[in-house]
């Protein structure tokens, strides 16, 4: 799957998925996990311990994010907002 972005200087680019992943996605879920880590270390809490996520927005609605969720809480429901497309 890929997409074409024009510029108003009449550029043209061109980005498939595999690039949002590793350039985009990847990197952005890697620091989510530095962060949550940090916050979970802080706390005293251990992850497997979370019962629930609420996530919201565009972004928290791609399959890499919920995935990552999934696999970093193991034992958390998540919950999502209801937002328009």
């Amino acid at each position: 799957m890929s997409f074409t972005l024009k510029l108003a200087d009449h550029q043209h680019w061109k980005l498939h998925r595999q690039d949002l992943e590793s350039q985009i996605l990847i990197p952005y879920v890697r620091r989510l996990n530095q962060e949550l880590n940090r916050l979970l270390v802080a706390r005293g809490v251990p992850a497997e311990s979370i019962a629930q996520v609420v996530i919201s927005g565009g972004v928290s609605s791609m399959a890499t994010i919920k995935r990552w969720i999934g696999q970093k809480l193991p034992n958390s429901k998540i919950i999502e907002d209801s937002h328009p497309a």
